[in-house]
């Protein structure tokens, strides 16, 4: 049965980092199958690192706000402070994309496309520099090798440039290399849809987090376990969201065997690069205003 959404998030007047640390948090206690969520920890990592790594977050994008910090060292910070605090990397794709959406965010109602484009042009060398520092710190799973430019390397760093070259494999890169394009104009829209549809804000994300494994599929598991366990994801996850013309039982049995599949051996097929989209969309729709629950 459908339950019936009641308003916006009123989040007028709140900082650019407040918002960020709580679409972080919304994204993360949010049951969704494959990742770390209420009553589903990983064994190296849970969601009070999650919980943590919202704040500092909130709190780094406020503090290079005020400053004005480049956003490269704004996101080295992060990162930095965040494994101080819980020894891991908990969410490093989260804080690469809403830093620059954050930075973009400032002093307009709106986040658009070509005001995002215009915070990655401005990104220096320094930027650059400080932003790969992080990557290596948090020791992810990679944004892969390219034969000209990888983020293991130091010398003359240019952060877009490696990111246009990663955009075919990696979804994180590609944000970057169209400023943020699918994050405004799929992810957002989409979880307003899912919102809608289902009538409450965990089951919305719930089923715009399943939704765009089936469209997108998710790079993490692609790097991890390879093509073919990608597609394998994608398929269930389609299977799932046709599954919701049905109802929602329906569609919580199938994401009840799509968790139960990601799951195992060990959480490898945890998609982790949808789960930091998500947030960064969540971000989107708590800054216009648009977020129901």
């Amino acid at each position: 049965m459908k339950r019936a959404a009641t308003s916006a998030l009123n989040t007028a007047g709140w900082t650019s980092g407040h918002c960020a640390a709580l679409a972080a948090q919304l994204e993360v206690t949010v049951p969704k199958p494959g990742n770390v969520g209420r009553g589903a920890d990983f064994a190296d990592t849970s969601i009070y690192d999650f919980l943590l790594g919202a704040q500092v977050l909130g709190q780094e994008i406020d503090r290079g706000e005020r400053l004005g910090t480049g956003i490269g060292r704004v996101i080295l910070d992060a990162v930095s402070a965040t494994r101080g605090m819980t020894h891991n990397n908990p969410n490093l794709g989260i804080v690469l994309l809403l830093v620059p959406l954050a930075r973009a965010a400032a002093a307009l109602e709106e986040i658009t496309v070509s005001r995002v484009q215009e915070t990655l042009n401005n990104i220096t060398p320094q930027d650059s520099a400080d932003v790969f520092e992080a990557i290596r710190l948090a020791s992810p799973g990679g944004l892969g090798r390219s034969e000209t430019q990888d983020v293991a390397d130091t010398a003359e760093p240019n952060l877009i440039e490696a990111m246009n070259l990663a955009s075919d494999r990696d979804l994180i890169a590609r944000e970057f290399a169209t400023g943020f394009a699918g994050i405004i104009g799929t992810v957002g829209p989409l979880l307003a849809d899912c919102i809608e549809k289902t009538g409450a804000l965990d089951r919305g994300i719930v089923l715009a987090h399943v939704s765009l494994i089936a469209e997108w599929g998710d790079s993490l598991i692609e790097r991890k376990c390879g093509m073919m366990i990608a597609a394998q994801a994608m398929a269930m996850a389609g299977v799932a969201v046709d599954s919701y013309s049905s109802g929602w039982d329906s569609f919580e049995r199938e994401v009840g065997e799509l968790d139960f599949w990601m799951r195992s051996e060990g959480n490898r097929r945890n998609p982790g690069t949808t789960a930091d989209l998500i947030a960064a969309g969540i971000f989107v729709q708590l800054w216009s205003g648009k977020l129901h629950y």
